[in-house]
């Protein structure tokens, strides 16, 4: 019988994975002059993808709706690009939270790879997210670590 694509992939002790079908994308893009008094410099971008599909691990959400929200984020992009500040270590790069109405996860994202990854999933090159961080507690989770699956991924397995 062969292996299914969403397996979860071996586990750290204390950590989970989370993986994710993709069904659905929706990505948004803002392009403003004069944001806000409090958001300095004359224009401003804003790009964000909603991804919508199927929790596929771990088993005991299977089949649960998920949202992943995620906004494109300059200072993240130049983080990796320049890494100036080696004493500033995140704790995450977003949150998954789980209640009746399915899942949600909210993160921030490299803006210029979001663009990347929009396309890829809109061409149907990737199918799923990979979404690895602490178990749920109290319905939420802390996320560290988000990855996208190509098909050819699959397509070996």
């Amino acid at each position: 019988m062969p292996r299914s694509p969403y397996r979860a992939a071996e586990q750290l002790p204390g950590r989970e994975t989370y993986v994710v079908a993709i069904d659905d994308i929706a990505p948004m893009h803002n392009f403003l002059a004069n944001a806000s008094e409090g958001d300095p410099g004359a224009f401003k971008d804003r790009f964000q993808v909603e991804i919508v599909g199927t929790l596929q691990a771990p088993g005991a959400i299977r089949g649960s709706r998920c949202t992943i929200r995620l906004f494109g984020n300059r200072t993240v992009t130049n983080q990796l690009s320049d890494p100036k500040d080696e004493d500033y270590k995140p704790d995450d790069v977003g949150d998954l939270s789980l209640g009746p109405e399915g899942g949600q996860y909210q993160g921030l994202y490299p803006q210029d790879a979001l663009f990347h990854v929009a396309i890829l999933i809109a061409q149907g090159l990737l199918k799923c997210v990979e979404l690895k961080g602490l178990p749920l507690q109290s319905g939420r989770a802390s996320i560290d670590d988000i990855s996208f699956r190509l098909i050819s991924v699959y397509a070996a397995a």
